[in-house]
């Protein structure tokens, strides 16, 4: 019967060509009755912004049909990269989307019922404060506050990428290629940025190897659909936290007032039980 939760990891599952997506989901409907395919076997891909809200042109299916067409063959989750919630963020990174077509995307998938992943860059060099409040609110009016994903990273700069050549001239890259990470560190532009990613990075760092632990588990095959709700469910619950501290830090340091370290105890602490709330969901205490 194979593989039951396989990873479609091109960056557009759709492309140019919608109608071989509705093909690919007949013929997996058509196996699964036939028992060639697991009934039960379900899908993850990666997806873009526009073809999600692509409204098709001569004759081809527009993006929620196809979408509507996979889930009935078993899409149980698509991965997009919303980016930021920041209009000068995603102007930097060249992205045609805006905080508006991200939450329409978040719409059609909310209103057809299919999970989703998220891929989301809380830091880059060249962001200021207000960007980064910008981000936070756009997280929850959103509710991706409440997501299993990270959405406090920060931008990789990784060797062959136009952003190496880009930073240089900016001089912004602040030393010599990380070949452990793959990644070249660099400075920051404004110095409240940096702080806030200095504090906060250091608060998320405590537990961080217990949260990657959880996360792992949310992914790939599980014993049941319902069982991996469960633990993302938790998992969001953890990624709240997280955001309030991030939140909770940078409405500090923009009002340049000290930042009460008991406060930041008190999330970890919150964060540290639904940690351990998770591990005995996953029987990994």
């Amino acid at each position: 019967m194979g593989i039951k939760s396989p990873f479609y990891t091109d960056e557009d599952f759709l492309g140019d060509n919608p109608i071989r997506a509705i093909e690919l989901a007949s013929e997996i409907q058509k196996k699964k009755l036939t028992g060639e395919i697991d009934r039960d076997m379900s899908l993850y891909v990666d997806m873009r912004v526009d073809s999600i809200l692509s409204k098709g042109h001569k004759g081809s299916p527009t993006g929620r049909q196809v979408l509507a067409k996979l889930k009935e063959a078993g899409l149980r989750e698509v991965f997009i990269g919303l980016e930021s919630g920041a209009k000068a963020q995603v102007k930097r990174y060249k992205k045609a989307s805006t905080a508006h077509r991200n939450s329409m995307v978040l719409d059609v998938l909310n209103d057809l019922g299919i999970t989703f992943d998220i891929g989301f860059i809380m830091f880059d060099p060249e962001m200021d404060i207000n960007e980064l409040s910008a981000n936070i609110s756009f997280l929850k009016q959103t509710g991706l506050n409440k997501h299993d994903a990270r959405m406090t990273k920060k931008l990789r700069i990784e060797p062959g990428t136009p952003l190496v050549a880009e930073y240089r001239a900016k001089n912004l890259i602040s030393g010599g290629l990380d070949v452990d990470d793959l990644t070249y560190p660099y400075r920051w532009k404004y110095s409240q940025a940096e702080d806030v990613y200095a504090t906060y990075s250091e608060w998320e760092q405590e537990l961080s190897e217990d949260v990657y632990e959880i996360q792992a588990r949310t992914r790939g095959e599980v014993g049941s659909e319902d069982l991996r709700r469960e633990w993302r469910t938790i998992l969001g619950e953890v990624r709240e936290i997280e955001l309030s501290a991030l939140e909770f830090i940078t409405s500090r340091v923009s009002a340049r007032i000290e930042i009460d370290k008991s406060e930041l105890r008190s999330l970890q602490d919150a964060r540290n039980e639904l940690i351990l709330c998770a591990k005995r969901a996953m029987n990994i205490l």
